[in-house]
């Protein structure tokens, strides 16, 4: 026995003709292979529309009709104990079964309030005449959990031919309505009593002929029998309109057993239920129609699954069927009249306790956007067989556009992003992907889903773990010249929109501006730092080669090919990396320098040019090769001893730890702004680290916005441009996990290295840790890097690369609750980066988190997303959103609605993708769940190895950024003894008193 439990439609606009031809499905010919039962099933809690057969073949057909019919509505197949009817016989110990029949004979129509001239219109449903929801209500009499009450109505189709007495027109119908046994008796009543009448007046002339009082007797007698037959006429019931019985007789007809099961309790509940029942069919008894009564069943089984009942001789001879009485017979219905009883109630009829789709199914045919070769599986939609689902797959072209995806909490967002970064990292082996988390859901998630075939090339940082930290300088330039020239101007003006977003509260013109010249500064010094290192590595590889070589460079000593080759080497080296000193003392030594190695290198090579023709001669050095190396050495021992200011800040920003290289410099970070804008001994020493001419604008902005300001003795001024600046970048220095996060002058990732060598890259930014504001900073700056970096590479290519030509890996941004990272710059990635192989899968919570006054109403991310997932969300979410996954205009039964995105089910979503042709394409998917590839003791040990190289401990990050701070007031310190002996020499050589 199989059973279909039917989820009405919500927005049911579906009339009365629509339920009538779907009961002319069920009864043309050979349709149906057995009987089937249509249901109404429940109590106070609960009400539910079903059918039963015992085919497979008939449920299918059933249902294919009912959601040709309905074609919003849900046919869910029904376990045996999710069956209630057949449950409760079982459960309840009183059961009480009755029947409806029919009143009149079956010529007579049933009629209602939905019906006008005898036939249901297009809009009776819609306009309140329903009768169903009444006899709906009838359930809730059964109290729930004490008591069930079920209605079946077996139907039988019957044969075409079973209206042939009744073919004709309106005329032919009033004549044979005539030889029915009401028009028969009727009619020969009629006749009868008026001859009776005419007779019994013969009796006068007989009596005055014989005055025989007997003939009077016998006149009376027949004149009242005559008055009785002809009264027979007025008692019983008057002939139908021919016009309603031929209507009637126009569709499929059916017979149909009416059970009605009430299971309880307590006996008394059984007649209350009873009543109930009969009141709620009396809504189809019309006083010129037929209608229905309530009996006590004969049938001892009450079996619910018994749906067979024996063909009579009624059923074979179905046109002296339609001449009974009603009462005497199963009913006889036609389809209109059947789906009066059975159907889906319209959406204006809200019937309470009934289950009701959430949501509208977008159904397209499966060519269109099932992919041959496989693809990604989104999920899968219900397919023609009962309780089964068909898969749904979109190709890699669909993934490399940009994936929106908008969703509650809860609904199957991350899981969603959590496939889509499976399958690229399992399909694309070599590309870069950057996973960024604000609530560290989906990082988890991702790290569990992990390929083993590419656990080395993952990098894990959780910017919330309170024993091992992550650390990022967001003005590291250690990586600049091949960190794809991302210039320091680029870097600061999306550190500065960040922080625009983040604060925009509290945000001001002179305040972006200190903020801005300040990084400016920092970053600067920092690049003036990097190469004084760089080109003392120079000095030092230099010095180490005289060291090394220092017998050999005596005077009178043989000259060797080994001695050449060594320095010709270190020469290279020094001419080829084109890195010249930083402070000034070192360029005046420089170039002397170079003027010494150049006149070396060109006297050595006359030597090996001899000792290549004459491989058997010896060369020794002389008096000139050796004062040139004394010379190379003394400017290189200057160089690396240092004598100015600049050199004394250059020690001071040197670092020696276990985890780090040996006189490794250590730069300044974000956490430097305040001091630089507070203490004037630190802004002096900073500001001096820019001796480029490049950096002269630089000067002239803190001398007139800086000192000006305290010469002028406008210090309140200058305080009152600088406090929120520092209140801001305070907030970092408090929190423990933010300052060792950006506080350690090293970072310890390199985005350079997640792109060219194609890694994974998950970051927990963890907001509840170290707060919202550098959860957002973080986020936002390794998003614009990656943008920047890419576009920059790819337009600074000589010549440029074409739109068409893609980087040497894709990069996939993965970026959870988008929103949260303001600053980031997501249109601009949306818009020009794709062309250049950069992919953004994009969730969000809320459209209502954006601020619209900047975004504009219209939310422009939106226009450049290729593929769209909208899972349940906001009504003002789904009322903004619900134009995304229209093609076109209307109210029809494809339009998603508002309330169909409200009313989704936990991960069921619509998609909006592209089909074959790269036609817009709608559907509602049921997504599938994720299973982990790793599991906890795996994902441990790789995070674990992780740490190794991409941590530093917190203790030594808290040991760093206390260090700093010290060397901040020895340098301090030390800047004005260096201000105050040059105060000194100035007077003394203008011979006046200090």
């Amino acid at each position: 026995m199989l059973v279909g439990k039917i989820f009405i439609p919500r927005s049911n606009k579906r009339d009365a003709l629509s339920a009538e031809v779907f009961m002319q499905s069920l009864g043309a010919q050979r349709s149906l292979q057995t009987l089937t039962s249509l249901e109404l099933v429940g109590d106070s809690n609960h009400r539910e529309i079903l059918f039963r057969c015992k085919t497979s073949g008939d449920f299918n057909y059933i249902k294919n009709n009912i959601l040709a019919t309905w074609p919003q509505a849900t046919v869910q197949q029904l376990g045996e104990r999710e069956d209630r009817l057949i449950a409760a016989r079982a459960k309840y110990p009183y059961v009480k079964v009755y029947e409806a029949r029919l009143r009149e004979p079956p010529y007579y129509p049933l009629r209602t309030s939905s019906t006008r001239e005898g036939k249901s219109t297009y809009d009776d449903f819609s306009r309140g005449g329903d009768p169903l929801p009444g006899l709906l209500a009838a359930l809730e009499q059964a109290p729930a959990g004490q008591g069930l009450i079920g209605i079946q109505y077996l139907v039988k189709p019957l044969s075409g031919d079973w209206a042939r007495r009744w073919r004709g027109n309106v005329n032919d119908i009033h004549e044979r309505l005539r030889f029915t046994p009401y028009g028969i008796i009727s009619t020969l009543g009629g006749a009868l009593g008026a001859f009776s009448v005419l007779i019994s007046l013969l009796a006068i002339p007989l009596y005055l002929l014989s005055y025989n009082t007997v003939w009077i007797f016998r006149g009376i007698g027949l004149f009242v029998v005559g008055l009785l037959l002809m009264s027979l006429k007025f008692i019983l019931p008057a002939l139908p309109d021919p016009l309603h019985v031929y209507q009637k007789f126009q569709s499929n007809g059916f017979r149909c057993k009416i059970r009605i099961f009430i299971y309880s309790n307590n006996p008394a509940c059984l007649e209350r239920c009873r009543l109930a029942i009969e009141r709620a069919f009396s809504g189809y008894n019309m006083p010129s129609a037929n209608g229905f009564k309530v009996i006590s069943s004969k049938d001892e089984t009450n079996d619910p699954q018994n749906i067979d009942y024996p063909n009579t001789i009624l059923d074979k001879y179905v046109t002296l069927s339609t001449l009974l009485p009603g009462g005497w017979q199963h009913p006889l219905l036609c389809a209109s009249e059947l789906s009066s009883l059975w159907h889906m109630p319209h959406e204006t009829s809200y019937v309470p306790n009934m289950e009701y789709t959430t949501s509208k199914r977008v159904v397209q045919p499966q060519s269109i956007f099932k992919i041959a070769d496989g693809g990604f599986l989104v999920g899968e939609i219900p397919s023609g067989e009962s309780n089964t689902y068909r898969p749904v797959y979109i190709g890699m072209d669909n993934i490399r556009g940009n994936i929106g995806l908008l969703a509650r909490t809860q609904s199957g967002k991350s899981n969603m992003m959590a496939a889509l970064a499976q399958y690229i990292m399992n399909e694309d082996p070599e590309a870069s992907i950057i996973i960024i988390d604000p609530h560290r859901s989906l990082a988890n998630l991702c790290l569990s889903l992990i390929p083993r075939s590419r656990v080395d090339q993952l990098i894990y940082l959780d910017m919330g773990n309170p024993h091992h930290t992550p650390v990022l300088n967001l003005l590291d330039q250690s990586n600049y010249d091949r960190f794809y020239h991302v210039m320091p101007d680029k870097r600061v003006s999306d550190m500065v929109t960040s922080m625009r977003e983040i604060w925009q509260d509290s945000w001001g013109p002179r305040m972006e501006d200190y903020l801005r010249e300040s990084l400016i500064t920092l970053i600067g010094a920092n690049r003036m730092l990097l190469e004084e290192f760089k080109w003392r590595e120079q000095i030092r590889a230099l010095l180490n080669m005289l060291h090394r070589n220092k017998e050999v460079w005596a005077l009178s000593a043989p000259i060797d090919h080994l001695v050449l080759s060594d320095f010709k080497y270190v020469y290279n080296n020094i001419v080829n990396s084109k890195i010249a000193p930083a402070s000034p003392h070192g360029r005046n030594l420089y170039e002397g320098l170079m003027s010494t190695l150049h006149s070396l290198n060109a006297y050595l090579s006359d030597i090996e040019n001899a000792l290549t023709k004459n491989p058997s001669g010896k060369v020794y050095i002389d008096e000139k090769v050796f004062s040139l190396v004394n010379e190379i050495y003394r400017t290189a021992m200057d160089i690396e001893k240092g004598n100015s200011l600049f050199d004394d800040v250059y020690k001071a920003r040197l670092i020696a730890e276990s985890d780090a290289p040996p006189d490794q410099v250590a730069q300044f970070t974000i956490l430097d702004v305040a001091p630089l804008l507070y203490s004037p001994p630190w802004k002096s020493a900073v500001v001096s680290l820019l001796t480029d001419k490049y950096f002269n604008h630089h000067h002239l902005w803190w001398e007139n916005n800086y000192d000006r300001l305290i010469k002028d003795g406008q210090a309140r001024m200058l305080i009152e441009n600088i406090s929120p600046i520092s209140n801001k970048i305070n907030s970092f220095t408090a929190m423990d996990s933010a300052r060792r996060i950006f506080g350690v002058g090293q970072s310890t990732l390199s985005l350079y290295d997640v792109i060219k060598n194609g890694k994974i890259l998950i970051v927990d930014l963890a907001a509840g840790v170290i707060g919202n504001d550098a959860a957002a900073l973080i986020g936002s700056t390794l998003i614009n890097w990656v943008a920047a970096a890419v576009f920059e590479r790819q337009v600074g290519m000589n010549p440029p690369l074409d739109k068409n030509m893609m980087l040497e890996r894709r990069v996939y941004l993965i970026v959870d609750e988008f929103q949260s990272i303001p600053g980031a710059q997501f249109q601009f990635i949306l818009s020009e980066l794709n062309k250049y192989g950069v992919n953004i899968i994009m969730g969000t919570q809320s459209l209502q988190n954006f601020n619209e006054s900047k975004r504009g109403k219209k939310l422009p991310w939106l226009d450049n997303v290729h593929t769209l997932f909208v899972f349940q969300c906001g009504a003002e979410d789904a009322r903004v959103i619900q134009g995304e996954l229209n093609n076109a205009g209307g109210d029809d039964s494809q339009t998603v609605q508002a309330a169909d995105i409200v009313g989704l089910e936990q991960y069921h979503c619509y998609i909006r993708t592209r089909d074959k042709m790269g036609r817009p394409l709608v559907l509602k998917i049921r997504t599938k769940r994720v299973e982990p590839v790793l599991d906890r003791d795996e994902m441990d040990r790789i995070l674990e190895m992780i740490k190794k190289k991409y941590y530093i401990s917190s203790a030594k990050a808290d040991d760093y950024c206390y260090e700093i701070n010290e060397r901040m007031k020895r340098l301090c310190n030390m800047i004005l003894q260096s201000n105050a002996r040059a105060t000194e020499v100035k007077t003394a050589g203008k011979g006046g008193k200090k």
